[in-house]
């Protein structure tokens, strides 16, 4: 027994190494295809659908569903719904490269989500609505924040839209930005909740993945729930049909399957953060228990910062080692919050 049990875990990391080497080298070979835009860039109507929007003093900035996906600009006022069908006018320009070198790259920031044209929007008519389910519930839930909540934690928080705090720029300059990013902490909370209501409700595990995979599409999919999500499913089924995985190996799993279905992600900071705080915590965090909470806590700030420290300096070209301390106060404030 014991030995076929060994002999199920060596096949199981066989497999793991041939799957990590074959998403090495698919990605590679589609990194280097160039990909294309639908556009040629002199259209200039436009029937597109609405994904998501943020309203500024001078200008609303819609993400639109066309063709394929582009960003428009109006600069007139407008009342958007998630789901709307808009019939618009406008012109195609291509983003812009960086003009300071090692600076941030907008251009290559929009085509690594294959987005190619911002779109410079004239007029718009809108001519249907698409009315999902989906789209109503995020409606209904974007209404209720707007009545009760002003300053956009709220939004943040439910629908991962950071875009109406004022000074989220202060969060990401002293390095806990991150806690505002739909992850594992919300899935829990909300995870928590459900089977609490249905907990003698006989596939109440059933409904609570129905219900996050619903969530996840609402709030689109971004790649830090993409990552809690698909790694609770695997460990659903690893506890469920006893495969033996570690928790570090059904991260690796994780990450293979999210850049075999979607190759960009390797570059989207959100999955780079996602990744390498919980495989920090994973692979040294529980190595280090301590009795004190107070230095559990300091311990999970330290290890978070050393591992992000080379996406930090990649990315935006700063170090703040006073994040550590920070994250040391907000992390347990946020969680009981």
């Amino acid at each position: 027994m014991l030995y076929l049990q060994k002999l199920k875990i060596l096949s199981l990391s066989r497999v793991l190494i041939v799957l990590i080497l074959l998403t090495i080298l698919l990605t590679i070979f589609r990194f280097s295809k160039q990909e294309k835009s639908n556009y040629n860039g002199n259209e200039n109507e436009f029937v597109c659908s609405v994904k998501d929007f943020k309203y500024s003093k001078d200008k609303t900035t819609i993400n639109l569903q066309c063709d394929e996906e582009l960003i428009g600009v109006y600069y007139n006022s407008i009342d958007l719904k998630y789901g709307d069908i808009l019939n618009i006018s406008g012109t195609l320009s291509e983003p812009s490269n960086n003009t300071i070198p090692n600076s941030f790259n907008y251009k290559k920031y929009l085509n690594n989500k294959n987005i190619y044209y911002l779109l410079n929007i004239n007029s718009i008519r809108t001519i249907g609505h698409n009315n999902s389910i989906m789209f109503n519930v995020k409606n209904y839930i974007s209404d209720r924040i707007n009545e009760i909540d002003k300053s956009g934690y709220m939004r943040a928080f439910i629908l991962g839209d950071k875009n109406y705090i004022d000074n989220y720029d202060n969060y990401k300059n002293i390095g806990v930005s991150h806690l505002f990013a739909i992850s594992g902490m919300h899935v829990s909370l909300l995870s928590f909740i459900i089977l609490k209501l249905l907990k003698k409700f006989k596939y109440k595990y059933i409904l609570l993945d129905i219900f996050l995979l619903f969530y996840g599409a609402m709030i689109l999919f971004p790649a830090s729930i993409k990552r809690t999500l698909l790694f609770l499913f695997i460990k659903q089924l690893n506890d469920r049909f006893k495969l033996g995985f570690t928790n570090l190996k059904i991260l690796i799993y994780v990450a293979i399957i999210l850049i075999l279905f979607d190759y960009t992600i390797i570059v989207d900071v959100s999955f780079l953060y996602s990744f390498t705080c919980v495989f920090s915590l994973i692979y040294v965090g529980d190595k280090l228990i301590f009795t004190n909470r107070i230095l559990n806590v300091f311990k999970t700030s330290l290890i978070v910062f050393l591992f992000s420290l080379p996406i930090n300096i990649y990315y935006y070209n700063t170090i703040n080692v006073f994040s550590i301390i920070y994250n040391i106060f907000y992390i347990p404030f946020i969680s009981f919050i």
